[in-house]
């Protein structure tokens, strides 16, 4: 029901801008996550399958990992790699924006990062070598058993 509502929401208001000659600068997935984003915690597993070309997405990230949405010098920096393959795209934002001063700062917590730098943050959530060798196995999991075994490892909610 909320996604509806923010939905229409988004849809009047862009409609309303346009009429005004303007539009949003920013796309609908990004709107819409955005009022889903929690500002204390991201997995980043459950980031990656939301649905969005690479340019949605990198401001999805934005406001998933930072907290903020992407500036306008950003915006130009990640377009020349806009036309990078979605699975590699995705996983360089991840591993930028996680490994960088500004995610320290923002003290948000971050699971299940596959793509974190080698450097070891405190509290970022970074796995280990070895779950990242079993992550392939997990993900072919039926999601009853993958729901157990986050419920074990606390994860789950």
């Amino acid at each position: 029901m909320e996604n509806k509502i923010c939905t229409q929401l988004f849809d009047i208001a862009n409609e309303n801008m346009q009429q005004s000659g303007n539009t949003f600068t920013h796309p609908r997935a990004a709107f819409l996550y955005y009022t889903r984003n929690d500002p204390h915690k991201v997995d980043i597993l459950e980031l990656m399958k939301e649905e969005a070309a690479n340019e949605e997405f990198v401001e999805m990230a934005y406001l998933a990992i930072l907290n903020r949405p992407i500036d306008e010098e950003a915006q130009k920096s990640w377009k020349k790699q806009l036309g990078l393959p979605e699975k590699k795209f995705r996983a360089l934002v991840i591993q930028r924006l996680t490994g960088s001063p500004e995610a320290d700062v923002c003290h948000k917590r971050i699971y299940n990062n596959i793509y974190a730098s080698q450097r070891r943050r405190k509290g970022s959530g970074t796995v280990g070598f070895m779950v990242q060798k079993l992550l392939p196995l997990y993900r072919r999991l039926p999601q009853g058993l993958k729901n157990g075994i986050r419920r074990i490892m606390g994860v789950g909610e």
